[in-house]
């Protein structure tokens, strides 16, 4: 079903949606009705909460005691908790609140905030009792016990505002509060008050003011006192002075003095931003913008459907401008489902417009020809293509034509079945020798056994993994691949080889499709179907080589379709009016909407049916780039009805049609959908793959480098490896080839072009954008003048055809090029600690002579490597791309001499002199390389190394940072990390020890942790590659 927009006919109407997470206070909102009544008190404790609760501690009575017990000798809390577990008649605010957190201690996370503990309390005490103990309980704090690993309640620190405030029990409380009688409110504020003393806790202020917003004093004042512990970030207590505030200046303010709020992970986390901006309505849109342009990725999707929301032309207007990046497309169509008007009225006001919106602008007023009317948008002609002029495919599908299909007679004596053998890629063999898998004993395999080795595969080859027959070939290994291309299962695989393979397996294919009719032959039409679209030419001269008059029979395949004979009707959220347009290559005309609904279906089928014949056709006839932009108006259009099922074929469009600028536009989209299972990542991946260009390649690199679910991570890794491979590489070799030269190989300059005027932007040595004038030169092209700190944003007086999409394309550049410095940076390092090598004449191709990889090696120490791997020279690469030694000698390098980026380890006492040389030259490397403390066997300092740290109290932070050398934590069953492991290769790890431990959902709670014992199993310290014992204790010393 397709998620319905609803259009407001009162556009200025604000209701918060009903999925947000909001909690309404006292005075506002709809209030929820609560099973238990307020006005209870103790005549009403065989409620549910409260037997709930009950159940509960007696279930664990025991590990409360030992913590209460533990609270008590620490600073005499537990005394309180033990009079409410002992004598609930005789229990205080404090006491119940101490207990409430004594139990917790003893429940899973999940379990820990139940707000039934409101309700038990409500049921019991009354809610003057209750609200007292929320309070009492949201600023209360915890400690560790480092002798018993007890944890138990205490009283917060007074400089301790993190946002640890058990907001659900908070939350219930104030819902409590909301439906009071008002001078049972009244009793409720005035008790409220007097825990809001000179000296009390902030949190304890900041807690009254959430239960009675009303009390807008207390909100003014604690906002007044609201700081930010993280720049320009309100991750503490204070995010919860947001649920009550009332006017956009009060959340200007505080955003002011405590910073940009953040929103959580769950829901419950997100509760006060939401409601806030539930409470404010349209006045929020200015704060709601300010995150959305601070946004890190995966946030902005979320605020741009914050506004989406908000019923103002302000807020319209502030998304507008978010239009670019690919996150906020989707919400602004969205936006103007369900106010029309406001944006018909919006957009025509625009006096100038960037690209993207004028672009919007025409495709909506395209598909609201009547608001475009009352608005005065005019619509620019557009040439529609005669329909007589379009590919047969567009006026006569394929699927609507009636097929009549012969056979010639043809003599099929000479096709004689191929005997098994192997072709193996370049290298591919080696490579995989040196697998754990089955890959390795293939590896082994001789092309006079390989028909002996699949007999012993036999009937158990469904069962095993195709990818150990990718070297293989014949007409046996071909007919398990047809069967496989014509299932689900392994169908990837299977057309991985037939890319592979396509020249030999040919043979086999025009065989099958002559031979007899029966399940062999549909078996293997269907699969000279799917193959055609980019093999139809090896098929059709396999067949005119083999059997004369075979080239018709194929001919006829390739252009059948088998699927449903009527195109689908267009699903409900698809406009084809507001597509962007398929233009004709040679005329330049815009292919009509009827042609493109045909095009829609044909895409609809192909998902299911394999690819239909009609849209090869097209693609010959239509200008690549306006398919890429039209396949993206579809992928934005399913997006936009909230990426119903029945719309996944869209990614099928992307795959066809996408280019570069797809693959760079759908990287941040892929973020989100990580960790949802039957998610569209899977088929993005897919999308990656079939564009098959180094822009959509570098993304799917980066995504099995960078993305956080370790199966989807997996995903891209294994998708990287197999185009690695199937191109005769090591996925290494392939990242190396992967990086985007920005459109600087040629001049080394990039032009931005505004029409009146123009600029060079070339890349400094730190790898960051320098804008210059340019002049005409007499060659044609163009001068570098005058410096500019910023490429300047276009005027009026500039070609906003030029100008506009000219700045965007800068502003790409620049993200592109951040991205790609952090990322070859990084691998440039991992290269320097793994001891990876190169060819010289590689190295010089891809680090001294590209255009941004150059200014990285520059600022790098190179060593020269014999066949053992010992180092017998280094050099640096030169201004001139040369390379030069210490004295600045010229080295000459035979094209296969090994080099590799250089440890100090390996420069051993030349790398003081290294050092001295590029200070001289004031060369800075982009990581720690010449500077890196490093340690030899028999330096000072190397055999202690261990126990030199074990004994040590460290911050706990410090611990937490070792993930970024990739310690892992290993857990307890109770949530805790007392221990932390390294590989280190092999079976060789590093282990340190930790007390009191990470606490996981509370990681902060101890600020330092004291270090035990330190330890390497496998190998003694002096029996690892040198490189690998001096970055050990290089970390060690980091911690300590």
């Amino acid at each position: 079903m397709t998620r319905a927009i609803p259009v407001d006919s009162d556009e200025d109407v604000w209701e918060a949606p009903a999925g947000w997470p909001v909690v309404p206070g006292r005075g506002y909102g709809p209030q929820a009705e609560l099973d238990v009544d307020p006005m209870a008190g103790l005549a009403a404790q065989g409620s549910d909460a409260v037997a709930g609760v009950a159940a509960v501690v007696a279930a664990r009575i025991s590990e409360i005691r030992l913590i209460l017990d533990a609270a008590n000798e620490s600073g005499g809390l537990g005394a309180a908790g033990t009079v409410a577990l002992d004598s609930p008649a005789s229990a205080t605010p404090l006491g119940a609140a101490v207990l409430a957190q004594a139990v917790a201690h003893t429940l899973r996370w999940s379990e820990r905030e139940d707000p039934a503990v409101a309700d038990a309390w409500v049921s019991t005490y009354g809610v003057v009792f209750a609200a007292e103990a929320a309070v009492q309980l949201a600023s209360s704090g915890r400690c560790w016990n480092r002798e018993t690993g007890i944890s138990f309640p205490s009283a917060r620190r007074l400089d301790d505002i993190s946002d640890t405030v058990h907001s659900p029990i908070l939350f219930r409380m104030r819902q409590h509060l909301a439906v009071l009688p008002e001078d049972t409110y009244r009793t409720v504020v005035v008790r409220l008050g007097e825990l809001r003393t000179p000296n009390a806790h902030p949190v304890t202020r900041i807690a009254t003011s959430v239960l009675a917003p009303t009390e807008q004093h207390w909100v003014d004042e604690d906002i007044r006192a609201a700081t930010h512990t993280t720049p320009r970030r309100l991750n503490n207590a204070y995010l919860y002075l947001l649920m009550s505030i009332t006017t956009p200046e009060q959340l200007a303010t505080l955003v002011e003095t405590a910073g940009s709020p953040t929103l959580g992970t769950s829901s419950i986390d997100r509760v006060p931003f939401y409601t806030c901006v539930a409470r404010l309505g349209a006045g929020a849109a200015a704060m709601v913008d300010q995150l959305l342009r601070e946004a890190t990725s995966g946030w902005d999707r979320a605020f741009a459907e914050i506004l989406e929301h908000l019923p103002s032309d302000e807020a319209f207007s502030l998304l507008l401008a978010h239009l670019d990046p690919p996150l906020t497309s989707a919400p602004i169509l969205r936006a103007m489902a369900r106010f029309p008007r406001r944006a018909m009225r919006v957009l025509a006001g625009l006096e100038q417009p960037s690209r993207a919106v004028r672009d919007l602008r025409e495709r909506y007023a395209r598909t609201r020809p009547d608001l475009a009317a009352e608005f005065g948008v005019l619509l620019p002609p557009r040439a529609s293509a005669d329909v007589e002029t379009l590919p047969e495919s567009l006026r006569t599908p394929p699927h609507q034509r009636r097929v009549t299909r012969t056979r010639a007679a043809v003599d099929t004596s000479s096709l004689v079945p191929q005997p098994v053998s192997l072709a193996w890629l370049p290298g591919e063999q080696a490579r995989w020798a040196t697998h754990p898998d089955q890959r390795q004993f293939v590896s082994r395999v001789t092309s006079d056994r390989a028909s002996n080795f699949l007999l012993t595969l036999g009937s158990k080859v469904s069962d095993i993994d195709p990818e150990i027959l990718m070297p293989f070939v014949g007409t046996q290994v071909t007919t398990w691949m047809v069967g496989w291309l014509n299932g689900k299962k392994h169908r990837t695989t299977a057309r991985r080889w037939f890319d592979r393979h396509i020249a030999t397996a040919a043979t086999d294919l025009i065989a099958s499709i002559l031979d007899v009719p029966g399940k062999s032959r549909t078996v293997a039409e269907k699969a000279v179907r799917t193959l055609a679209d980019q093999h139809r030419d090896t098929l059709l001269a396999t067949a005119a080589i083999l059997v004369p008059g075979a080239v018709e029979t194929v001919t006829a395949i390739a252009d059948s379709w088998i699927g449903p004979k009527a195109i689908p009707a267009l699903p409900d959220w698809l406009m084809v009016a507001g597509l962007p347009p398929i233009m004709l290559r040679e005329s330049g005309f815009v292919v009509p909407d009827a042609a493109v609904h045909t095009l829609t279906g044909m895409l609809a089928l192909s998902d299911s049916h394999g690819k239909h014949p009609g849209i090869a056709q097209l693609a010959a006839v239509a200008e690549p780039g306006s398919l890429a932009e039209f396949a993206w108006g579809l992928f934005e259009a399913w997006i936009f009805s909230g990426m119903v099922n029945d719309g996944i074929w869209v990614m099928q469009a992307l795959a066809l049609f996408g280019d570069d600028e797809t693959a760079w536009r759908l990287e941040p989209l892929i973020r989100p959908w990580y960790y949802f299972a039957g998610s569209p990542a899977e088929a993005a991946l897919r999308v990656l793959v079939a564009i098959d260009s180094d822009a959509s390649l570098t993304v799917l690199h980066r995504i099995s480098q960078q993305a956080k679910a370790k199966a989807f991570k997996k995903h891209a890794a294994v998708a990287v490896r197999q185009i690695a491979e199937a191109r005769g590489l090591t996925g290494d070799e392939f990242a190396d080839r992967l990086v985007p030269d920005l459109g600087l190989r040629e001049t080394g300059a990039l032009v931005v072009d505004y029409g009146t005027r123009a600029f060079l932007v070339r890349i400094d040595q730190r790898l960051c954008p320098l804008v210059f004038d340019a002049v005409p030169d007499d060659r044609g092209g163009w001068t570098a003048a005058g410096s500019r700190k910023l490429l300047p944003r276009p005027t009026a007086k500039d070609d906003q055809d030029k100008a506009v999409p000219a700045y965007a394309d800068h502003t790409a550049f620049k993200e592109i090029l951040k991205t790609t410095v952090a990322d070859q940076t990084k691998r440039l390092e991992q290269a320097m600690l793994s001891g990876r090598r190169w060819p010289s004449a590689v190295q010089q191709r891809l680090f001294a002579e590209h255009p941004l990889m150059q200014h990285l090696a520059r600022r790098l120490v190179w060593v020269i490597v014999d066949e053992a791997g010992a180092v017998t020279g280094s050099f640096r690469i030169a201004e001139d791309g040369t390379r030069a030694d210490i004295d600045d000698e010229v080295v000459e390098l035979a094209d296969d001499t090994l080099v590799g980026v250089a440890h100090p380890v390996q420069l051993g006492e030349s790398a003081p002199e290294w050092a001295q040389l590029f200070a001289d030259y004031e060369v800075l490397a982009p990581f720690q390389q010449l500077d890196r403390p490093w340690w030899t066997a028999d330096s000072p300092g190397f055999a202690d190394a261990f126990d030199r740290l074990a004994g040590r109290t460290v911050r706990t932070g410090t611990v937490m940072g070792l993930k970024r050398f990739d310690w892992r934590w290993q857990e307890t069953g109770a949530g805790v990390v007392t221990r932390l492991r390294r590989a280190l290769g092999g079976n060789v790890y590093g282990e340190i020890t930790i007390e009191p431990g990470l606490w996981l959902g509370a990681l902060h709670d101890d600020e330092k942790q004291a270090i035990t014992r330190v330890t390497l199993d496998g190998a003694t310290l002096d029996e690892l590659d040198p490189i690998t014992a001096s970055e050990l204790i290089r970390e060690l010393e980091i911690m300590s």
